[in-house]
């Protein structure tokens, strides 16, 4: 397996019954975050591949569902360490 240019990240979730969850390599992961530079919320966009049925249904979040947020970590960088790393905590 490539390890695709050393990349690594973390990504830690809260899921609805108050456990931890952590999904990092070798799980894929595709993100996209904006971030702005005036007063006004910035945006992620996640999406994991090959998660088990078990995993998706930890971390499902009815759209519809307005009162219930957990919150999310995310480290991603290249390398060993953590020197390169980028941090991002979401509600």
């Amino acid at each position: 397996m490539a390890t695709k240019f050393q990349r690594r990240y973390v990504l830690r979730l809260t899921t609805y019954d108050n456990q931890t969850l952590e999904i990092k390599n070798p799980i894929s992961c595709d993100f996209s975050i904006t971030r702005q530079t005036n007063i006004s919320c910035n945006t992620a966009s996640f999406t994991i591949y090959n998660l088990s049925q078990k995993t998706r249904a930890q971390i499902y979040k009815d759209t519809y569902d307005l009162d219930n947020f957990k919150g999310i970590e995310f480290w991603a960088g290249y390398g060993s360490g953590t020197d390169n790393s980028f941090m991002a905590r979401c509600f």
